[in-house]
């Protein structure tokens, strides 16, 4: 079994990337790659050669390996592969994570180690990493499909739909529009929403907002994250997680703090997969008026 460790709005030495991974479209299909030597697909990808930065390796992997002649490349993340049995080095190599969409390509060059592409909807079912691979694919699939942007009062039937659903909270759409409506006037405050690209449809939103007190650094509080059942499994939950993280770091909070529910075994898994840690076990109280 493996870690991925993402390293989402943090730097990492240059001198620790080795290789980037490239998933790539082409016409609306996803490319996978076979070497000659294997009888197993993967992602577009590879080492990186002396002198280059990780951009140059990106575009030339690409080429080498898709025969791609003209392409728009986006950096997505770093990421850290190591056996989940053993702790990760100070210096563990890293490798950067690519989206690409190929406008123009040509056959594979004939130099190149790859016997075949193939172009399909979903990764095969025989991969070279199986338990690697489909987790870097999941992410750059997202970022194809999703965009993470502000909320906006228009938002509001779509954040009550999904307290509903994936919080449990039955609250009215007419007082959650008035409550978006006034939090967004809040600058303590910060609403972001997972959008689906070809419909326009919200699938996620977090709520994040200042943290004050006097026995502790200025903190960010996460109030609410919820993702539609349906969308699930497209790490749309990691995306915001990583983009209220990027918030909280440039207003200059010591970190994110949150509260989450003792049965909720699924969310603190995740929780600590994201590099949180369990500080101590909480009653909730509350009194209304």
């Amino acid at each position: 079994m493996y870690t991925i460790t993402w390293f989402w709005n943090q730097e990492v030495e240059d001198s620790r990337f080795r290789y980037a991974v490239i998933p790539a479209r082409f016409k609306n299909q996803w490319v996978f790659v076979r070497q000659k030597a294997k009888a197993t697909f993967e992602l577009p990808g590879g080492r990186r050669e002396p002198g280059e930065s990780m951009l140059e390796t990106a575009r030339r992997e690409l080429y080498e390996e898709t025969g791609a002649t003209q392409f728009s490349l986006k950096p997505i993340v770093a990421f850290m592969v190591t056996p989940s049995e053993e702790p990760a080095a100070a210096d563990a190599p890293c490798g950067m994570l690519y989206l690409a969409d190929i406008l123009a390509k040509d056959p594979v060059p004939e130099s190149s180690e790859i016997g075949e592409n193939i172009f399909s909807d979903m990764m095969p079912a025989k991969l070279t990493y199986p338990e690697i691979q489909p987790r870097l694919f999941r992410l750059a699939a997202s970022f194809s499909e999703y965009r993470i942007r502000k909320a906006i009062k228009g938002d509001a039937a779509a954040v009550c739909r999904l307290n509903r659903v994936s919080l449990g909270y039955d609250y009215p759409e007419s007082e959650t529009a008035h409550r978006l409506e006034q939090i967004l006037l809040s600058s303590a405050n910060l609403i972001l929403v997972a959008e689906h690209l070809a419909t326009g449809r919200v699938a996620g939103y977090i709520h994040l907002c200042d943290y004050e007190c006097t026995y502790s650094d200025s903190l960010k509080n996460i109030l609410a994250i919820a993702v539609d059942p349906a969308d699930q499994g497209r790490e749309l939950g990691r995306r915001l997680l990583a983009a209220g993280e990027k918030w909280a770091r440039d207003t200059g909070a010591s970190g994110i703090r949150l509260v989450s529910g003792a049965n909720r075994k699924d969310a603190h898994q995740f929780y600590l997969s994201c590099g949180y840690c369990l500080r101590k076990e909480q009653k909730n109280f509350v009194k209304l008026f």
